[in-house]
């Protein structure tokens, strides 16, 4: 079996992996423009979770890049193989 040198295989799942993060992202940017949180004495906690959804995003977004650089090897890897074995 070759695989597509687009690896599409892996492009929904690299897709939804972008959206999750893309949605932490927002939320991390929407929470630290709200002003009413500069208010409350409590801030620095606020401030914790806004940290959690920034770096959760970015773990997302390298996964999906993980995920196509993975696909792009596999398919090439498993392309040399079925050529070394005449497929």
């Amino acid at each position: 079996m070759v695989f597509p040198p687009d690896s599409s295989r892996h492009a929904p799942h690299s897709l939804s992996v972008h959206l999750y993060g893309e949605a932490f992202w927002n939320a991390a940017k929407n929470l630290l423009q709200n002003e009413a949180l500069d208010k409350r004495p409590i801030a620095s906690f606020d401030a914790s979770v806004i940290v959690y959804l920034y770096r959760h995003a970015l773990e997302l977004f390298l996964k999906e890049t993980r995920f196509v650089w993975f696909g792009l090897v596999l398919s090439e890897t498993v392309e040399k193989a079925a050529r070394s074995f005449g497929l």
